[in-house]
């Protein structure tokens, strides 16, 4: 009877708790919570307001991504060039490398940018 007891304790203090905790979510606005991991953002996300956030944040993660890709271009080139090189290193292979993840930055920003639009579409929806 006692486990019973608290088994049913335990249930409503957690749904109490999620349910102050969804309160709480509705009060402040998305753009308030940006420290959140975007998992936590993503599934508080309610409103047009939310995923408008969302976007951004994807957004900005995808200039930082295109950042990186023109530091590493950058460092390609150099690489070619022999600057910042030692005489027992293969240059070659640091350019390729860069080269590659060039690549898979671009193509990362590209999804990250995509996925703004997603959000974006889904706040229109919202807006209606």
């Amino acid at each position: 009877m006692f486990t019973r007891n608290l088994t049913i304790a335990v249930a409503a203090l957690t749904l109490l708790g999620l349910s102050s905790l969804s309160a709480v979510a509705d009060e402040k606005p998305m753009q308030q919570m940006q420290h959140m991991g975007i998992d936590h953002q993503v599934a508080m996300a309610r409103t047009q307001a939310d995923h408008e956030a969302i976007a951004k944040r994807f957004e900005d993660e995808a200039a930082k991504l295109d950042k990186q890709a023109g530091e590493h271009e950058s460092l390609a080139k150099q690489y070619r060039s022999g600057v910042g090189v030692g005489p027992k290193s293969d240059a070659a292979s640091l350019a390729t490398h860069c080269d590659n993840l060039v690549k898979n930055l671009r193509a990362s920003a590209e999804d990250a940018r995509e996925m703004a639009r997603m959000h974006r579409d889904i706040a229109k929806t919202l807006a209606k």
